[in-house]
């Protein structure tokens, strides 16, 4: 049984894709320091398959019974990431700690600033099969009242029914809102913050090489209208053709040459209210939550001056522009892959070769029962015991 089990909820787009790979290029230093980290893909692919999500892969079922098992055998701590829980009301959060088994828990949460995340959120969301324009995702999460629950975009958002939630999982004085900086920050502050969350050193860590960035919002409304036109691909067949290597292996490259995705003065107006809000709640909650950071950092910058770019008004000639970028790409990759192929096949093909010259030298120089071995294994049925 785990003593203490570390749960980074999220939120989505608040550094988690960026922490999970750090996590994974210094899975031996958090064992040095006591903390089991079973991998991003494995922690992605354990909670798709405890809430059956139509994300898991059908090779991937039972991912989670794996995952918890290799939990409660682990006598010391185990850091456990997975930005989609976040969203989870309290009843899965209490499943999910009564499925683990752990001693205790220690609930931390990642989070920064709504107008920033508004923005990310959609143009990740059109990298997911997503087919609603800027203008109405943008419209509806203004229009919604935030701690009502019926709004996809604050259940995975809203601070304060995120904790309140979560907080009921966790050891007392155990749950730990981990604010991240506003851009210009450097590299590595979100890793200190993050690991004094964790209670560990921050030093001697290697920093990912993961770029994550968004799309603009051409190549953004180049998926979105995509989207529409995909039918009967699996999430799986989706994620690598399209998410991956479309989007954010081809498209977002692009991004510093296309119009950023820009709130309104009056949307702006609407989520800096919000974070006010938000930001005052947590100031009240300083009991149950532990603030590494600066609660500061949850307000959006400046107010804009100028209307905002809606992705819809992408002119022809643009979309054009990203979709040559996108098909260059993808037939880049196609190639690159197939010469990865011949290269493995001609692997595999030596391999096989040598296999057999020497099974067949092992043959010519042992005895009546071990040829008689041999050649009941490379015929792959079992031999006679005498």
């Amino acid at each position: 049984m785990a003593r203490c089990v570390f749960l980074h909820i999220g939120t989505m787009k608040a550094a988690t894709t960026y922490l999970q790979y750090l996590f994974d290029a210094n899975r031996d230093l958090l064992a040095s320091h006591g903390l089991l980290w079973q991998g991003a893909r494995f922690n992605q692919y354990a909670i798709h398959d405890l809430h059956s999500s139509s994300m898991l892969p059908e090779a991937e079922k039972g991912a989670f019974l794996e995952f918890r098992d290799q939990v409660r055998r682990e006598p010391g701590d185990v850091l456990v990431s997975m930005e989609l829980l976040a969203k989870q009301p309290a009843k899965r959060a209490r499943r999910l700690a009564r499925e683990l088994g752990a001693d205790s828990y220690v609930v931390i949460v990642t989070a920064r600033d709504v107008a920033r995340t508004a923005r990310s959120h959609w143009q990740e969301s059109t990298q997911n099969r997503s087919s609603t324009p800027w203008a109405q995702w943008i419209a509806e999460i203004c229009a919604a009242e935030p701690g009502a629950g019926d709004s996809k975009f604050w259940r995975n958002h809203y601070l304060p029914r995120i904790i309140d939630e979560w907080a009921e999982v966790a050891a007392p004085g155990a749950t730990r809102l981990v604010t991240i900086p506003p851009p210009g920050a450097a590299r590595d502050v979100v890793w200190h913050r993050f690991a004094s969350a964790l209670g560990v050193p921050p030093d001697g860590a290697v920093m990912p090489a993961v770029n994550n960035s968004g799309l603009g919002g051409v190549s953004a409304e180049l998926m979105r209208r995509l989207n529409g036109q995909l039918t009967g691909l699996s999430f799986d067949e989706y994620r690598w053709g399209f998410k991956a290597a479309l989007a954010k292996q081809t498209l977002s490259r692009r991004a510093a040459l296309e119009p950023p995705i820009a709130l309104s003065p009056q949307q702006h107006d609407r989520l800096a209210q919000v974070a006010g809000e938000m930001v005052d709640h947590l100031k009240q909650r300083s009991d149950v939550v532990e603030v590494i950071g600066d609660l500061t950092d949850l307000l959006p910058g400046p107010r804009p001056e100028a209307s905002s770019y809606d992705p819809v008004a992408a002119t022809d000639s643009e979309l054009l522009d990203a979709a040559l970028a996108g098909l260059l790409g993808l037939g880049r990759r196609v190639s690159r892959q197939h010469e990865e192929l011949r290269q493995a096949r001609a692997e595999l093909a030596s391999l096989a070769r040598s296999n057999e010259e020497l099974r067949a030298e092992l043959e010519r120089r042992s005895s009546q029962p071990v040829r008689q071995a041999l050649r009941d294994i490379s015929t792959r049925r079992p031999g006679r015991s005498d």
